[in-house]
């Protein structure tokens, strides 16, 4: 998963690990957007491919919450979503 947050301002590329990085979340989101872009891009030369997305947590319905929300409210979210 990405997130807005990711950022190439503070990528580089030599600090890959990013050790001396002082936005690491920043910089390993935008790493999965790379990862994601370098395999999006080598799966398109095929004639039958994977496609590759990232998604952000935010815009996508999971069920991790309904044991501590409860089924109602989680469907509350569910309907936000869409206005």
């Amino acid at each position: 998963m990405s997130s807005p947050e990711a950022s190439p301002g503070f990528f580089d590329p030599d600090d890959w690990q990013l050790k001396s990085s002082a936005h690491s979340y920043e910089c390993t989101k935008y790493q999965i957007d790379l990862i994601r872009t370098h395999l999006d891009r080598r799966e398109l030369q095929k004639p039958r491919r994977i496609r590759h997305f990232v998604t952000e947590p935010g815009v996508c319905s999971t069920y991790v919450a309904d044991e501590l929300v409860g089924p109602l409210l989680d469907f509350c979210k569910l309907i936000t979503f869409y206005l």
